[in-house]
């Protein structure tokens, strides 16, 4: 079930974050520029760092992280967490994870929960909460990598969003029992 629910999110944000990808595909139809050459280099440099944080992190969150083409996923309780430092904006890391499954997607309540949530939440600057279809609650965080993001300030972050995803499950359950 794990390995299933990892394929679902992972294709989820391969459609949702690789629009617009830096082809490296030797068919381009146009000659590499030095842009390309500046790009593919941000790329890789955002994601050794980001690589040499989830390895640093391991005695934070109890995993040996390696990010492999620049994604992983970890399980963190019952949450497949993906993390990812996509072609398409290497200057940004995205986590994301299903948060919560609407039992019946009628109930408005949980819609306008998310919504107000998103839309107020504080703590988590860059976050968002999204219903995919209409069952799927996705918390979504963008750490942006240029300038300044130390390996510690990556650390708190991945722990606040950690904290909020269990946090918004418990309250997205509360109300979804409640009516």
């Amino acid at each position: 079930a794990e390995v299933d629910q990892y394929i679902v999110v992972h294709i989820l944000l391969l459609n949702h974050h690789h629009m617009g990808i830096l082809s490296l595909s030797p068919s381009r139809s146009r000659p590499w520029g030095r842009e390309d050459q500046l790009a593919i280099e941000k790329l890789k440099r955002n994601r050794r760092a980001v690589d040499g944080y989830l390895r640093k992190m391991k005695t934070t969150i109890g995993k040996g992280l390696v990010l492999k083409d620049g994604i992983c996923c970890f399980m963190h309780g019952r949450f497949v967490v993906v993390i990812e430092v996509p072609d398409s904006d290497p200057c940004k890391a995205i986590l994301s994870t299903c948060v919560y499954q609407i039992a019946d997607p009628k109930r408005t309540n949980i819609f306008k929960k998310c919504s107000k949530w998103s839309n107020l939440h504080e703590g988590i600057d860059g976050s968002s909460l999204d219903v995919l279809g209409d069952d799927e609650v996705n918390f979504c965080l963008e750490i942006p990598l240029e300038g300044n993001c130390s390996y510690h300030e990556f650390r708190d972050r991945l722990v606040a969003y950690l904290k909020s995803a269990v946090d918004i499950n418990r309250a997205l359950s509360r109300m979804d029992t409640r009516s």
